[in-house]
This record gives C-alpha cells, sequence and structure tokens, in this order.
C-alpha cells in the first residue's frame, strides 16, 4: 500500500517575513524610556533629581554663554581686525574650510519710535515691510542698504573703517533736512550699528 506523502511546507516568498516586519513594536522614545524610569520612584528621589538636574542645566547654560563669549571676540574683534592688518577678506584654511569676514549690523527700533517708524515706511511707499509691526530680519536689510547707499552718496566704501567710526554723528541729524537721505531719515527712529564678523565656510 503506497504511504501518504507528507506535504512540504509552503514556498517562503517574501511576503511573510514582511507581514511581520509590520508587526515590530516601535522603539520607545527617551521621553517614555525616563517616564518608565520616574514614575514608579518617591516623591522626594523625584524632586532630588529635579533638583539636580536643574543645578546642571544652570551649569550648563553658563557653560554655553562663556563660549559664545570667547566665539564672539574670535569672529568679531580678533579675526576681523587681523584680516584688516593683512588686507584680506577670505583664506582657505585646509582641514577647516574657507574663514572669510563679511558685513553685519545691529538694528533695533528705538524707544517709543515704533508708530513713527511705520509713518516714514508708509510714507516711502515701502508699507509692504509692514506686517503687523515690522520683521526685525526685513528692517536690518532694509536700513542696510540704505545703509550702503548713504556710503556711496558720501563716496565712503569701505563698511570696515565706517563701522569703527562714530555712526551715531549721522544719526543725529535733523530728518526734515532737505539733504538728509533715507538712512539719514530713518536713524532718527532705529538704532544702527555696523560690524565685521567672521564665519567658516565649506571651501
Amino acid at each position: 500500500m503506497k504511504k501518504d506523502t507528507p506535504l512540504s511546507p509552503p514556498a517562503d516568498n517574501g511576503f511573510r517575513e514582511s507581514e511581520d516586519a509590520q508587526h515590530v513594536e516601535p522603539q520607545a522614545s527617551r521621553e517614555d524610556i525616563w517616564f518608565e524610569k520616574y514614575r514608579t520612584q518617591s516623591y522626594k528621589d523625584l524632586a532630588m533629581r529635579m533638583r539636580e538636574l536643574n543645578l546642571q542645566i544652570k551649569a550648563k547654560d553658563d557653560e554655553a554663554k562663556a563660549l559664545k563669549a570667547e566665539f564672539d571676540v574670535i569672529r568679531l574683534r580678533v579675526v576681523p581686525e587681523r584680516f584688516a592688518e593683512d588686507d584680506i577678506t577670505n583664506m582657505k584654511i585646509n582641514g577647516v574650510g574657507r574663514l572669510a569676514i563679511s558685513s553685519d549690523a545691529y538694528c533695533n527700533i528705538r524707544s517709543g519710535r515704533q508708530e513713527e517708524l511705520l509713518q516714514f515706511l508708509r510714507d516711502q511707499d515701502m508699507g509692504d515691510v509692514i506686517k503687523e509691526g515690522v520683521n526685525p530680519s526685513t528692517l536690518k536689510s532694509l536700513v542696510k542698504e540704505m545703509y550702503k547707499e548713504h556710503l556711496e552718496s558720501a563716496g565712503e566704501l569701505d563698511l570696515a573703517a565706517e563701522a569703527e567710526s562714530a555712526v551715531d554723528d549721522f544719526f543725529d541729524q535733523q530728518s526734515d533736512s532737505e539733504d538728509a537721505d533715507d538712512f539719514q531719515r530713518i536713524s532718527e527712529f532705529v538704532d544702527f550699528t555696523p560690524f565685521m564678523k567672521a564665519s567658516i565656510t565649506k571651501a
């Protein structure tokens, strides 16, 4: 009598593995791991850990502020002054990238002068920069362009030299002067301080 041939298991066509992969549980997030770690601890342990973490955060903040201050000394003072002495604006450094300087500025609306500034912008057909107030970045770009035009009209193109001069000299000029340009007029409403900064980019 012929014996029955045992049935072979179905061929693995890849669908089973795919189905199993769909049921893999997602890994817990870092926050969930912390939650599970602390949820059964005593209030005393939780309070002590909170105090410890708060002290660490403060220490990190103080360290970060010190690092930022050191970084600013290098990028805002040392490199721009050294480049000016060596009469260069950029250089390629192997293993780092390209070290270069560029002009930038601080620009803030003077206290209590925002409404006058907004009206000034409208009068100059620049109302498109007003979006429920004035975006700080947009304002800075606008005033930087005015400043550039001011330097060109005055025959002064060296932004670094101008940044080192007393720029407040022309901030205080009367805005109703017939000879005043846009930058001199808007300076009545904003504080604008140009400076040079260094940065590193890929070579």
